[in-house]
């Protein structure tokens, strides 16, 4: 039966494969029929009934690999299917077909593995739903075989998974703080980069100043000898000046003596 754009459905199983089995149970017929027509050309070997309770009778007697049921049927309803058939072990997979699943149904179909098929459905719909529900038995068989797998000194595999996950966290927890550690370093090698880069500056700081320092010395040492040089060169005017100021007293006496000596009587 070819699906959206010519794709064929049909698998290609080896010839010597044993086919899986499907049971479907679904109170509408056109569903019913239309399910057995696709999971025929799937390559499962279908069984059909249209109630819950004809169903489990039927699943009691045969093993399948795969159960699809409507959720809203008379008497038993789909959950009462899904529950009654996940009481054998292994559990085959299970898709419900609901025209209207509510948010209580796919919580409940999550926590059962239970692939849910909204109505109505394309044909590469029930594809995925099938491969889905393969995919959670699957998952489930693995998950009931590690269980019971018995580990010398460990009781069985899940102790030791269990041991082992101890393991990890443990090892996570040292590496979280050997990260931190490390981010410490960092942090410390950061700021005793910047507090060499503050002393350098310090340092070339100082050594400005030190320079600026001789700088002033000598400039004062300059300046100082200037001032000693101009004092002596004052003390030598005044003493110059004192010099003339004397002769200028004695050339003034010997005029006036002159002078008296020229004046008549």
């Amino acid at each position: 039966m070819p699906a959206a754009g010519g794709a064929e459905l049909r698998p290609s199983p080896s010839p010597d494969a044993k086919p899986p089995r499907a049971l479907v149970i679904d109170d509408d017929a056109a569903i019913r029929d239309l399910l057995c027509e696709v999971l025929g050309f799937l390559g499962f070997q279908v069984d059909a009934v249209a109630s819950g309770v004809a169903g489990l009778a039927l699943f009691e007697q045969r093993a399948y690999d795969l159960v699809v049921t409507d959720l809203n049927m008379p008497g038993l309803t789909g959950w009462d299917v899904v529950g009654a058939v996940r009481r054998r072990a292994p559990a085959p997979g299970l898709i419900m077909a609901t025209g209207s699943p509510s948010d209580l149904d796919t919580e409940r179909a999550r926590a059962q593995a239970v692939t849910l098929l909204r109505k109505p459905f394309r044909l590469e719909e029930l594809r995925s739903a099938v491969e889905e529900a393969r995919r959670a038995r699957t998952s489930e068989e693995e998950a009931r075989v590690i269980e019971e797998v018995p580990v010398a000194g460990l009781g069985n595999l899940r102790t030791a998974i269990g041991a082992l996950r101890n393991v990890i966290a443990q090892l996570e927890a040292v590496l979280e703080a050997a990260e931190g550690l490390i981010r410490e370093r960092d942090g410390l090698r950061a700021h005793s980069s910047a507090l060499e880069r503050e002393h350098q500056a310090l340092r070339e700081a100082r050594e400005a100043l030190i320079l600026e320092g001789q700088s002033t010395v000598g400039a004062l040492t300059k300046l100082q000898s200037t001032h000693e040089a101009t004092v002596r060169a004052l003390g030598e005017l005044r003493e110059r000046y004192q010099a003339l100021l004397e002769q200028q007293q004695r050339t003034a006496d010997e005029v006036h003596a002159i002078a008296r000596r020229l004046r008549p009587g």
